[in-house]
């Protein structure tokens, strides 16, 4: 048991150290966002956030209701969409504790975006991180099986976006990831086979399925600093000759240090390259060869301030070409200065681009379709309070402006959201 746990302490404190700045490529991306769910669940045992119980089988149900404000759901820089968007959510979370060692976690948020105004937009929605997986405890070996799925529409979370109000993919992913326990050291590996399927015909041309791997070197070094070496493998292939398939692989360094009880430091670098096929209607630029980074930190001012910082940079499957980069840079911070309400503010900036490519089509000239260097910058700002035992409301709004290089793909957009959470 005494092994289980110093498992569990050590994934939840690296996967908390590395949820917050995606790495450079799918598959350790794919990683940590497994280890940040079972990092939540751990959390969620361990305070009993569990509501219901059906036999040895616990429950969490939540339902919530947002209503959203937006003067541009359509991100343009003329021609603005404004609306008003209804966004009914129920949460599920269980766990069954199949054996002693063994347990069996499922988690999902399905819900709809209905805009009153272009009801053309209205939409299904499966929160990330909603997943099926099973644990798996043989002696100093750790082995989860899961399957990670969503449905999303979103385009402002992808800044090479301008112009849409649909974007985004039914996404899946099934594998499974081992870890072993070898007292102050725990080596990992994990293999997940990802499914993208866009949510609309504008972007079908995105459709892929990638085998992602990853494995990771952890080593204590003290107790408060945990670090290694981590490295991913990835085999993209499009559904169609838009895009061009990928072989990309990566291999860095990671440090997560607990500097104090209030100040935590997280850190990772490395190298990632890929390699784009040829042929098709479109010659893209060189394959990129380069390095990612990421760090955060996080402070404990006092009893009533939390704040957090984190950047680095990323070199991802593009969505106007093989490939982007991006830099970004965030500063978040946790306020408990009103008595019985949260706030929290977040401003953040992002730096992307991606090369111009050209495009062929037989019996007709040659189209350059260009590339886009780009900044975003953004500030939201949330209040909440806690109006009876299982009934939570909150108010925010969110401003983000994109500066582009590229004519007619600068927006900005104000969005001011209103929501209430009933828990059972």
């Amino acid at each position: 048991m005494e092994r289980r746990l110093w498992i569990g302490r050590w994934w939840s404190l690296i996967a908390f150290g590395f949820a917050l700045s995606s790495p450079a490529q799918e598959a350790l991306r794919d990683s940590l966002a497994g280890e940040k769910a079972a990092a939540e669940r751990r959390k969620a045992i361990q305070s009993q956030a569990y509501n219901l119980k059906l036999g040895p089988v616990s429950f969490a149900l939540d339902s919530s209701l947002g209503v959203e404000l937006n003067d541009n759901v359509n991100l343009s820089e003329a021609g603005h969409q404004d609306d008003l968007i209804l966004r009914p959510v129920v949460s599920t979370r269980a766990f069954w504790p199949v054996s002693e060692k063994n347990a069996l976690n499922f988690s999902a948020g399905v819900g709809y975006a209905k805009y009153l105004n272009n009801p053309a937009y209205d939409r299904l929605v499966v929160a990330p991180g909603s997943e099926l997986s099973f644990d798996l405890f043989v002696k100093d070996l750790r082995f989860t099986v899961f399957d990670r799925f969503s449905y999303t529409q979103n385009p402002i979370d992808a800044g090479s976006l301008s112009g849409v109000a649909n974007y985004g993919a039914l996404e899946n992913t099934a594998g499974a990831n081992a870890a072993w326990d070898l007292y102050k050291v725990v080596l990992s590996a994990g293999y997940g086979h990802l499914t993208w399927m866009s949510s609309t015909p504008l972007f079908d041309y995105l459709n892929r399925a990638s085998e992602l791997f990853n494995s990771r070197a952890a080593f204590s070094l003290n107790p408060a600093l945990v670090a290694g070496l981590e490295g991913t493998g990835s085999l993209t292939a499009y559904d169609n000759r838009f895009l061009h398939d990928s072989l990309g692989y990566s291999a860095g360094v990671f440090a997560v240090w607990k500097l104090t009880e209030k100040l935590q430091v997280q850190s990772h670098a490395g190298y990632v390259s890929y390699s784009f096929d040829t042929g098709g209607p479109v010659t893209s630029a060189a394959n990129p060869s380069t390095y990612y980074s990421a760090v955060s930190i996080e402070h404990i001012l006092n009893e009533y301030i939390t704040h957090s910082i984190e950047g680095g940079r990323e070199v991802r499957l593009g969505i106007y070409s093989d490939f982007e980069e991006t830099y970004t840079l965030r500063h978040s911070t946790a306020w408990k200065i009103i008595r019985g309400v949260d706030l929290g503010t977040q401003l953040f900036y992002e730096h992307g681009t991606y090369p111009p490519s050209l495009f062929n089509s037989p019996g007709s000239p040659t189209v350059v379709v260009p590339g886009e260097t780009y900044d975003r910058f953004g500030a939201a700002v949330t209040l909440s309070h806690q109006l009876m035992k299982k009934l939570s409301a909150s108010v925010g709004y969110r401003f983000t402006l994109k500066n582009s290089d590229s004519t007619s793909r600068d927006y900005a957009q104000n969005a001011l959201t209103v929501s209430l959470t009933y828990r059972f």
